[in-house]
């Protein structure tokens, strides 16, 4: 069966070398070769096994869970770990964009590789949520401004979510790069009433005259 392979996408093992046979005429054995086709998992951990052994990472296994058109890849029992992470994952996000980046270029149709060491990402968010709910709670009750520190996207987006849920509260985002600030903050209650008053406010009809306003005549004038 016709699978339309790459090279690098399978192996191959010659199990019999087979024989050409009497003056290549009689008793000929064709040559015999098992196919091994690998799986994006193998190549997902092939591939990630080579990075961390050029950075000299040891570890005790990698594994590999599919959860829709994601692959979850969790790096078990790493030795340097702290390093392999880095500040603020940094480095274990670099190392992901990598992965990602070679599935692109071998043409695989998948969404994305979400690279894990021991569950830090888990606590990671975990983490970051206690901060950005102590963050709303103060600028609800302060009713000032609270600015986050730099983060990257994905942690911008869990504040959004969460500040999301509040009515008087907002965020924006300020900054360059892949690492921006979130700014959350009290929405004006002025604002609002204003908004409301001028929702009210009737508008006029075209040709429309304003109503005469009475003169006031004095009793010389009469």
């Amino acid at each position: 069966k016709e699978q339309n392979l790459k090279r690098d996408e399978f192996e191959y093992k010659v199990t019999d070398k087979g024989s050409n046979g009497f003056f290549n005429l009689f008793g000929g054995k064709p040559t015999v070769i098992d196919f091994f086709i690998g799986s994006k998992d193998n190549g997902i951990k092939d591939f990630l096994a080579e990075v961390l052994k050029m950075m000299n990472i040891h570890y005790s296994s990698i594994d590999v869970k599919q959860d829709r058109k994601n692959y979850l890849v969790n790096i078990v029992k790493a030795r340097e770990k702290g390093f392999l992470i880095g500040k603020e994952g940094r480095l274990l996000d670099s190392i992901q964009h990598i992965v990602n980046r070679m599935l692109i270029n071998r043409g695989e149709e998948i969404t994305d590789v979400v690279l894990d060491a021991d569950g830090y990402r888990q606590k990671h968010e975990h983490t970051l949520k206690r901060r950005i709910s102590s963050a709303v709670e103060k600028a609800r009750l302060n009713g000032r401004s609270i600015t986050l520190e730099k983060m990257h996207a994905e942690d911008r987006k869990i504040v959004h979510r969460i500040v999301e849920r509040e009515d008087n509260l907002k965020t924006q985002t300020i900054g360059k790069g892949d690492r921006k600030k979130v700014i959350i903050s009290p929405v004006s209650s002025g604002s609002n009433s204003q908004q409301k008053n001028r929702a009210r406010k009737p508008r006029r009809r075209p040709n429309e005259r304003s109503p005469r306003r009475p003169e006031n005549r004095n009793a010389s004038d009469e």
